[in-house]
């Protein structure tokens, strides 16, 4: 069970606020459209990213760009089940087509490009947003910001190694940890400040010893930028 401090939530839905500020489906907003439809009509299906005055399409990554960045980011021996289980199941949410040309090992398994049912070969190429689609990514995020060995692997992704120091997330480590996710950008001074409120916030809780807090702090920052759903856009 993760344990995640409530208040930290506030720095948390700042960070992903800034990081998706001007993401809407249709003419609702991610979190009306979450809230109010399980099954997206295609006009809500629609992402769109509003720049001022300026409307423009905003395309999202398939199921393997998703599967991709989780286990560059997580490790594929933590990763690779889970996104098995949470996004390669899914085309028809969370796009990226499968062959159905090919013959599959077994009917499940979904790391092969096959089609275990017709319907998945007509899934859609480039995927629209929807509440199902962010459900999955958020219980494959939870899953593995659970597991300690993913944690740390993504810590020493952050610091460049071959094993984590140890050490917790200063600015650097946070601009760092930000870049597994964003390859080749840095975060805004905003952001940045949002992300060490997320890391502060585990000296607040008096449950978690003085020895565990380095990891539990990698694990809220790396929770909090898996949950961001800006990195799924291409």
């Amino acid at each position: 069970m993760i344990r995640i401090p409530s208040f930290s939530w506030a720095a948390c839905d700042l960070v992903l606020a800034l990081c998706c500020s001007s993401c809407t489906f249709g003419s609702t907003s991610f979190s009306e459209s979450a809230a109010t439809s399980k099954n997206p009509s295609p006009a809500d299906s629609a992402f769109y990213e509003y720049r001022g005055t300026a409307e423009s399409r905003v395309r999202l990554g398939d199921r393997q760009q998703a599967s991709s960045v989780l286990i560059d980011v997580f490790g594929e021996t933590a990763a690779a089940p889970i996104t098995v289980t949470w996004i390669l199941e899914y085309p028809n949410y969370m796009g990226g087509p499968c062959d159905p040309m090919i013959e599959l090992t077994s009917p499940s398994d979904r790391t092969q490009d096959g089609c275990p049912t017709s319907s998945d070969s007509q899934a859609p190429g480039i995927p629209g947003g929807s509440s199902i689609r962010a459900s999955y990514l958020i219980q494959a995020c939870e899953i593995l910001a659970g597991d300690d060995a993913a944690i740390e692997y993504a810590a020493k992704q952050a610091e460049g190694g071959t094993a984590w120091s140890g050490a917790a997330p200063d600015a650097t480590r946070i601009a760092a940890a930000w870049d597994l996710f964003h390859p080749g950008s840095t975060p805004s001074e905003t952001i940045q400040s949002a992300l060490s409120e997320v890391v502060s916030a585990v000296d607040e809780q008096a449950d978690v010893a003085e020895s565990a807090r380095p990891l539990e702090k990698w694990r809220f920052l790396l929770l909090t930028l898996c949950l961001d759903p800006s990195w799924g856009i291409l």
